[in-house]
């Protein structure tokens, strides 16, 4: 092999031959040399790697050492005694450019080991440590050529334009034909920094104003840099152009603070707290980072990075927002105009309105003001309201609608909502914001763009201030009504008869809110104003004709969860069978034709059948029950 070499290397016609001080790599570099009549010059810097405690002893322990490493680790760590893959590098990037000076025009034959052979390839190809590790291993008696470029490098060849490495640059003036090197002493690089203002645009030199002391575009709207450029760029920028006597380069200034682990330490490599960005890019998506790093907390406040935290933006703002597009998708009116809010007689759609309408005047004012923070606030407050009280309480309306004009008119209130939503949230998650409109373009009719970011700003309509402000009492009344339910271990499913509270009630939309509340709360009455100890006192007393009513949303309840079993779609039919206490039958049978509807069954039958797609076995008022389903 080596004889083979050495005939291959006598056409490359070599005139000098470094070999390490090895008997064998000697060996074979006279074998060239004889062939070729270079001359053989023996460096130590072309040494095998050292390993310290494991020199002279079986490959396998070495290898041991290095197997459960990272690719940083493979090439950073060193045996005790020994040296690292990286210190090899530098040793024989070193000797290359050595050599590389000292022998011009010369053709150059490099015999060593494999260790040093792979670094010096790794140097000059200014790979990096993950990439070094898929770079081929050098073979035995194998020529290989190596290309060295004239890079300004560190010291293991990694591409470096700083001081000293740009200091080697020389370029030549097309004018006089002299080399051009860095000038070698300039002012402080802050000061450098802070003449950014005039620098970046060449003035004055290309200003069209000769009698003009600031750029056109001066000052900045804002700047936008880590709380550790307070003394230095802030700075700088401020102090210099005051001295030229233009006033602050910058309107406003965004500065955020910097990026810890979730412990509130420093991330390091040494301390292993380090988070790869792109695996979690991958795991949840770039807009829930970005939406992560606007809402977490003030830009100039540090933030404590955990995935857990951007797992629930995932689950909270993303999901609730993509689920509202797939309830619409579902049971919504496609085909819709929805270039303007509907009109509707319905107070929940005037509210939904109203709040859109507000959500864009005040996102506007954040955003006219550099606060993200407050301007997601109000995102996710919307998004909220939106899923878990518009959809939530207009989901009979959609779902199981009697009024076709209604069921309409609310399928476009929640399309032109989410069209909406989509325009405000596209400067914050510009992805999300895209699938959600170029979806609601496929399903709904209005001038669409291209692209939802060529869309203009959603110009905020009327708000009436008086619903929004009365429907949140409603929500927190309701809530409160709940919470003293589950206080008192009365499911929501079990009607009761009223529920009082000491409130005094609304002042403009009481008539039209308090149905939502009573629907809500699921009690016949409503009433306010009522001189009590709690806030909220519920009429506990269930009659027989409401525990019918309970039943009734009971067996509904577990229907509908069959069907899910069952994997019924909206529009499957289905036959149910009850098998139940004669008791529980006497109140339900009468009012079989009340839920037929709600689940769509064609036919209800009290007997344990045979053949069904799903069963459940559970209990009803206290007592055995089963349940099954078939799709007819």
């Amino acid at each position: 092999q080596i004889a083979k070499l050495a005939q291959e290397l006598k056409k490359k016609k070599i005139d000098v031959i470094y070999a390490s001080p090895y008997k064998r790599t000697q060996e074979t570099a006279t074998a060239i040399a004889r062939a070729t009549g270079a001359r053989v010059i023996v460096d130590e810097r072309l040494s095998e790697i050292d390993l310290g405690t494991f020199n002279h002893k079986q490959m396998k322990e070495s290898a041991a050492f290095y197997e459960k490493m990272s690719p940083q680790e493979y090439f950073t760590a060193a045996p005790e005694g020994g040296e690292s893959r990286n210190d090899v590098r530098a040793r024989v990037y070193a000797f290359l450019r050595q050599i590389n000076e000292a022998h011009n025009g010369e053709t150059i034959a490099v015999v060593s080991h494999g260790d040093p052979l792979w670094m010096l390839g790794a140097a000059c190809a200014h790979a990096t440590n993950e990439e070094s590790k898929k770079l081929p291993y050098p073979k035995f008696a194998v020529a290989q050529d190596i290309t060295l470029d004239n890079f300004p490098t560190d010291a293991q060849g990694m591409i470096d334009i700083h001081r000293p490495y740009t200091d080697t640059i020389a370029l030549s003036c097309d004018a006089c034909g002299k080399k051009m090197r860095r000038i070698p002493d300039i002012a402080d690089v802050w000061f450098d920094s802070g003449a950014m203002p005039y620098a970046s645009v060449s003035f004055p030199f290309t200003s069209k104003n000769k009698k003009a002391t600031k750029p056109e575009a001066y000052p900045a709207d804002f700047i936008c840099e880590g709380i550790d450029q307070t003394r230095g760029w802030f700075y700088t920028l401020l102090a210099t152009s005051v001295m030229l006597g233009n006033g602050a380069p910058y309107k406003n200034v965004i500065s955020h603070g910097l990026v810890l682990d979730k412990n509130g330490q420093k991330m390091s490599k040494s301390k292993g707290n380090v988070v790869d960005p792109w695996s979690t890019i991958e795991k949840f998506g770039i807009d829930s980072i970005r939406w992560y790093f606007y809402t977490v907390n003030a830009p100039a406040e540090p933030k404590n990075f955990d995935d857990a935290q951007i797992a629930k933006v995932l689950r909270g703002l993303i999901l609730t927002a993509y689920n509202s597009f797939v309830f619409l998708n579902t049971y919504g009116k496609q085909r819709l105009a929805i270039d303007e809010a509907p009109v509707s007689e319905n107070v929940l759609d005037q509210w939904i309105v109203a709040r859109v309408n507000k959500l864009a005047g005040d996102v506007q004012k954040n955003m006219d003001a550099y606060d993200a923070l407050g301007a997601g606030q109000k995102i996710e407050a919307f998004v909220d309201d939106l899923s878990r009280w518009y959809i939530r309480r207009s989901r009979k309306r959609m779902q199981r609608w009697e009024d076709r004009t209604d069921y309409q008119i609310a399928s476009a209130t929640l399309a032109w909502s989410l069209l909406m939503c989509a325009k405000i949230i596209a400067p914050f998650m510009p992805f999300f914001a895209e699938a959600l409109y170029q979806s609601l373009k496929k399903a709904y009719r209005f001038n669409a763009k291209d692209s939802v970011h060529l869309e203009e700003w959603p110009v905020a309509g009327r708000v009436d201030g008086a619903l929004i402000e009365e429907m949140a009492r409603v929500r927190a009344l309701s809530s409160a009504a709940l919470a003293q339910r589950a206080e008192l271990a009365i499911k929501v499913r079990q009607p009761l008869q009223k529920v009082f509270f000491k409130d005094a009630g609304f002042k403009k939309y009481g008539a039209v809110l308090m149905p939502i509340i009573a629907e809500e709360v699921n009690v016949k009455e409503v009433v306010f104003g009522v001189e009590q100890e709690k806030d909220v006192v519920l009429d506990t007393t269930i009659t027989p004709e409401l525990k019918a009513e309970g039943l009734v949303r009971e067996v509904t309840r577990m229907i509908q969860e069959l069907r899910q079993q069952a994997g019924c779609v909206p529009r499957d039919t289905i036959a149910v069978m009850l098998e139940v206490e004669p008791e529980t039958q006497a109140l339900l049978e009468p009012r079989v034709n009340s839920w037929k509807k709600d689940v769509n069954a064609k036919l209800v039958e009290f007997v344990r059948g045979r053949k069904f797609d799903a069963e459940t076995e559970t209990k009803l008022d206290g007592y055995k029950a089963w349940a099954g389903i078939r799709k007819v």
